[in-house]
């Protein structure tokens, strides 16, 4: 109970805080990857540079302005997500180390559970004997009754009780008319009434 209510709860909580952050990471790493193709592509435009004095020459040449002033946001897009993975890299590890710890301490508590376990079940198997034993013991009481008490057929003739057999079955069994005729089977002794 105590594992379940603390332990188990720790580890399921830190546990849950490691999946998110690596989900953190999973989105840092995409957005840098982003970042760098388009920084790519952008360079890659860049590059090219038409030539000649016509109105197309012009016009390309503010697009290279602009396309500059991209580059520079696409270089610090990149930074900026090169830093936020390494921030969230670092979250992740810590984390992941917590957890680690967290989880290799649970086989003390796993071990010591398969004590208790064992324990148990040992002292499940001992009742279950002493049953057995007292369920053996009590057949060969049974069993010891002389053999004129014990009749297999149904007769109507009172067959004495056993003075044993008289306070078990009580005053009101005696008293009714009909008499007790006792069977034994092979291995249980009924006790009928007819």
């Amino acid at each position: 109970r105590n594992f379940i209510e603390g332990d188990y709860k720790t580890i399921a909580k830190e546990r849950k805080l490691l999946q998110n952050k690596r989900l953190d990471l999973d989105a840092a790493k995409t957005r840098l990857k982003k970042a760098k193709a388009a920084e790519t592509k952008s360079s890659q435009l860049n590059s090219a540079r038409p030539e000649g004095d016509n109105i197309m020459v012009n016009f390309s040449y503010m697009l290279n302005f602009l396309h500059v002033k991209w580059l520079k946001i696409w270089a610090e897009e990149v930074t900026k997500s090169e830093q936020e993975l390494r921030i969230t890299q670092s979250e992740f590890d810590r984390q992941a180390e917590i957890t680690r710890l967290l989880l290799e301490g649970i086989s003390s508590t796993h071990a010591h559970h398969l004590r208790c376990l064992n324990d148990f079940v040992e002292a499940q198997m001992t009742y279950y004997a002493q049953c057995y034993q007292y369920m053996l013991d009590l057949q060969k009481q049974l069993g010891s009754f002389p053999s004129n008490y014990l009749s297999n057929n149904n007769q109507t003739s009172g067959t004495p009780v056993p003075y044993a057999l008289s306070n078990a079955i009580g005053p009101s069994a005696q008293a009714s008319t009909g008499s007790l005729v006792i069977t034994c089977p092979s291995n249980l002794n009924d006790l009928k009434e007819s």
